[in-house]
């Protein structure tokens, strides 16, 4: 928490407007421009400090500056601003921005950020249909320990004994 901390403070002695706007280029990739990067360190910096209405305001400004983004910084902005919607209470509003990220990035964590909106919304079908899809998904099993356990919560929406035969099973 403290490095975010950090990095949000020094973040904030900047001014963005003075940061060069210009991206950076090699043989085979576009490098994000310095302006680029302030957006997109400030975002996820608000975002792992939990200040999810700063986190949107910001990456929707990023959205709404830049034409171009270098290796999909519009996505990473559209994922941070559904997670955040989703700890705001808005998940609906989250998976409109999902549907714009699943079209560049459809990783398992991408998957389970569906499946954890569609809980929410109490639509256990979906939810476990996302979820389902998130673990077969390539992807190291150790890092989807919490989609197990979000199927176990999806379970316990529907059929209590199911969801205790599903942690059973995982433990």
């Amino acid at each position: 928490r403290d490095d975010w901390e950090y990095m949000l403070y020094w973040l904030d002695k900047l001014n963005p407007e003075f940061l060069s706007i210009k991206q950076g280029e090699s043989a085979d990739m576009t490098y994000p421009s310095n302006r680029e990067e302030y957006y997109s360190l400030k975002s996820k910096a608000l975002l792992e400090l939990e200040e999810y209405e700063d986190c949107i305001e910001v990456s929707k400004k990023a959205l709404e500056m830049f034409d171009d983004f270098a290796i999909n910084g519009d996505t990473w902005h559209r994922f941070r601003i559904a997670k955040s919607l989703r700890q705001l209470d808005e998940p609906r509003q989250a998976l409109e921005y999902l549907e714009d990220v699943i079209r560049v990035n459809d990783s398992w964590y991408v998957l389970k950020e569906f499946a954890e909106d569609y809980c929410m919304l109490e639509e256990y079908d979906n939810a476990l249909k996302y979820a389902g899809d998130a673990i077969a998904a390539r992807g190291p099993v150790r890092m989807k320990v919490n989609v197990f356990y979000l199927v176990f919560k999806i379970l316990k929406g529907t059929d209590d004994a199911l969801a205790l035969r599903h942690a059973r099973m995982v433990l």
